[in-house]
């Protein structure tokens, strides 16, 4: 292991001082890493590959679950395998969800007590699980544990999981995604149109001129060349089959 993990300033000091038990010293690196755009863990794995993790307590998502998407959709974007750690325990009940936090005592043992109680939300539950599994979906590992503890432990594994070169032969070594581009459709699928090579900011200029993908594709060249050049607008042309 020689890779340094970074671990953002504003984490939990046990959780780093976990995290230092288990790596070589001076391996653990606390510094500025969400204000660059980073999630809350990040490291290099054995092939250069951006490994990044992103903890949230299980009371601190079900608050704002819409956020926290926003938050992964950008986050995406600066790694090449994307983890989120949910921490606490839950259960789901009639009326909502009921989340749990681990008390410790004199001695190290712990209990888990009620935390904080998510109610006349009779869906929640249902719609929590739905939403976990369109994360998954989008190519981000979730990952849930029952404490700080926990957690550290989680991100240790598979940090020291991703710096083995024999892990590389196996057929999913990185969880693949595909960050997105724009919350916009449009945007986001000119995008993504193969040998375009259409940047989000021509994009948006492109829908904003001509409303939809399909405006944009059937639009007419001088129309086009008015909003990214005559280059460009013929390699796009070419590129869905049009002469002009």
């Amino acid at each position: 292991m020689s890779q340094p993990l970074f671990v953002d300033v504003f984490e939990p000091e046990n959780i780093r001082m976990y995290l230092q038990q288990g790596m070589p010293p001076g391996l653990v690196i606390q510094t500025h890493i969400n204000a660059s755009g980073y999630a809350d863990y990040m490291w290099l794995d054995v092939l250069g590959k951006r490994r990044c993790w992103e903890r949230k307590q299980v009371s601190e998502l079900l608050s704002d679950i819409d956020g926290v998407e926003e938050q992964l959709r950008h986050e995406l974007v600066t790694c090449d395998e994307l983890t989120l750690v949910v921490e606490n325990p839950y259960m789901a009940t009639p009326d909502g969800i009921q989340t749990f936090v681990l008390r410790r005592k004199a001695g190290g043992s712990g209990l888990f007590m009620p935390g904080r109680a998510f109610e006349k939300q009779p869906a929640l539950g249902a719609r929590y699980e739905t939403w976990k599994c369109g994360v998954r979906a989008a190519g981000i590992n979730v990952v849930e544990t029952g404490s700080a503890e926990g957690t550290a432990w989680a991100i240790l594994a598979a940090y020291r999981y991703s710096q083995v070169a024999e892990h590389t032969t196996m057929k999913r070594y990185v969880q693949g995604h595909e960050p997105p581009w724009s919350e916009n459709p449009h945007i986001d699928n000119l995008c993504r149109l193969k040998g375009i090579r259409v940047g989000e900011k021509t994009a948006k200029a492109l829908v904003e001129a001509f409303g939809t993908l399909w405006g944009v594709i059937s639009a007419p060249k001088s129309g086009l060349v008015s909003v990214m050049g005559k280059k460009d607008a013929e390699t796009l042309l070419r590129m869905v089959g049009r002469d002009s």
